[in-house]
């Protein structure tokens, strides 16, 4: 029959070591967040006014962080620079696959 042996002072057994791990641990932190109410009174911001530019959509709360004047005025410079590029490659995708659909329609 075997023996139990003691562990040697000093040091901890498996399921020593799991509990001080246990009790070492430190709290989580509880986060508030924030009440129902004072979300839905909160006035979304309107978008910044950019010439050329049309945001449409509800904006949300937190929607001015994202949509500044200077992120708004980059969006209206890419569309003045490659909308044209954009709507002739548009009409070319429209125009191979008119072309594809009448081959494969025979």
């Amino acid at each position: 029959m075997a023996r139990k042996t003691k562990p040697k002072k000093g040091k901890k057994t498996k399921a020593g070591r799991r509990k001080a791990a246990r009790k070492k641990a430190p709290a989580r932190k509880k986060f508030a967040r924030p009440a129902a109410a004072k979300t839905a009174t909160r006035a979304a911001p309107a978008a910044p006014k950019v010439a050329g530019l049309n945001v449409s959509g509800e904006m949300g709360p937190r929607f001015g962080e994202i949509l500044t004047p200077a992120a708004l005025h980059f969006l209206a410079e890419l569309h003045r620079k490659f909308e044209g590029t954009r709507k002739k490659l548009l009409a070319r995708e429209k125009e191979f696959t008119r072309s594809h659909d009448a081959l494969n329609a025979d």
